[in-house]
């Protein structure tokens, strides 16, 4: 149940930060920064699954559908729950986790369409 809500979070944070950033125009690092730091007020053990999240949010909307940046947002709260605790040592892993869930949810993506392409 615990991930449940994790992933609620990852995803209200990551859609409201392209919100911020891209619609309001306050740049990606404001809006990152303000996120984080609200989080970080309110719980501060999530900071780091709140600035991750921001991470994921980063990517233009042109590049990346809503859809698409939901599912590297869910893709990203199974990293970071399951996996940051193997990566203390590594500097940049929130950074890293978010390339890994941007990737994956591209990559799902366009599996899916050419799938769906050569059924019809």
């Amino acid at each position: 149940m615990v991930i449940f809500y994790h992933v609620v979070l990852a995803q209200m944070i990551t859609h409201t930060m392209r919100w911020l950033a891209y619609k309001k125009n306050w740049g990606v690092v404001r809006a990152s920064s303000i996120l984080t730091l609200l989080v970080f007020l309110i719980l501060p053990s999530l900071a780091s699954l709140a600035l991750g999240a921001t991470f994921v949010g980063f990517t233009l909307p042109e590049k990346m559908g809503w859809r698409r940046l939901s599912g590297a947002s869910f893709i990203f709260t199974l990293l970071h729950f399951f996996c940051l605790t193997f990566t203390s040592g590594i500097g940049g892993a929130l950074g890293l986790f978010a390339l890994i869930a941007c990737l994956s949810s591209n990559i799902f993506n366009n599996l899916t369409t050419n799938l769906t392409k050569k059924m019809s």
